[in-house]
This record gives C-alpha cells, structure tokens and sequence, in this order.
C-alpha cells in the first residue's frame, strides 16, 4: 500500500503531465542547492518547471498516462515545458559552464507523443527558438511588401520633388 506522501507526490506529478505537453530527463550529480535553484529561476522565464522525482512514483504516474517509460534509474530531475526548444537550450547553457558539465546530463526525454533520447534533445537545443522563427518568418513576409511600397512612392516622390524645383524657381 503506497504512503499517502507518495500518493500526493504521485498527483502532483500528474498535474505537470496535464499542464506541459514535453519533458526532459536529466541526470544530477554533485550539484548543489544553490545551483538546482539557479537553473529553475533562469528557467521559469521560460514557462518551464524544473522538478527532481522520486523514480518509481514518476513511473507510476507516466503509466496512468498511458506513457510507457520505465527503468528511471539514478538521480533524476525532470524539465517539464510547453517550448521543448527553450528547455532543451536552458539545459544546454546550463551545462556550458565548465563547474556544471559533470553535474548535469540529459537522459532523454519526451516530445510531441514520441520518447526521445539525448542526441534527439541536444539537436532541439541547435534549432531557433519559436520567436525566432517567426521573426525570420515575418521578416522575410514583409521585404518583398516594403519593396514594392518603395517602388510605389518613387514616382510620386520624384514629382514633388521636382514640382518644388520648379516652385523654388519661380520665386
């Protein structure tokens, strides 16, 4: 009979399931409170949560979920996020800094239906952003719009300009 501390854990696992569509699996070692704290206030900007599980209660909840993940083993924290993108790189930053590479590894983890490993999660950390893309999008939307706004007011430009030639030399 499970504890009632594990069967809360459990619904507040469930919860993140509900509330984040992608997860990432990582492995910790060494890493102290302050740094574990650091992590989660650079990714709450990010609309992420960054949480350490209890294996065997995890699993429990992901098999509720129809979520065939099993054998979590070691120390895990999990990333839960809506822009699996922006978690990936908030991870990937993390672990740039030479006192942290050691500290904190990307097991796998979970995107769009499909259990993914950690290549598959470090090539997310190389794409743009979704903003980014968008701004690339509209970007090139609007080049080819102002072009033809600029080719437009040319003519109509160049006859003002020329109507106040003439009108400076008529004075």
């Amino acid at each position: 009979m499970p504890s009632q501390k594990k069967i809360e854990t459990a619904k507040i696992y469930k919860a993140y399931l509900e509330k984040y569509s992608d997860f990432i699996f990582t492995e910790y070692k060494g890493l102290t409170v302050e740094e574990v704290t650091s992590f989660r206030k650079n990714i709450k900007d990010k609309s992420s949560k960054y949480v350490i599980i209890k294996n065997k209660v995890f699993e429990k909840a992901l098999q509720e979920k129809n979520l065939n993940i099993n054998n979590i083993i070691g120390p895990t924290g999990v990333l839960f996020s809506n822009d699996i993108v922006n978690a990936a790189k908030s991870i990937k930053d993390f672990i740039k800094e030479p006192s942290k590479k050691d500290k904190l590894s990307i097991k796998g983890g979970f995107c769009e239906g499909k259990i993914v490993d950690a290549s598959y999660v470090l090539a997310l950390a190389d794409l743009p952003s979704k903003e980014e893309i968008i701004s690339k999008l509209l970007g090139t939307l609007n080049n080819p719009i102002s072009r033809f706004v600029r080719v437009i007011n040319n003519p109509i430009q160049k006859l003002v300009f020329a109507l106040k030639a003439i009108a400076e030399k008529k004075q």
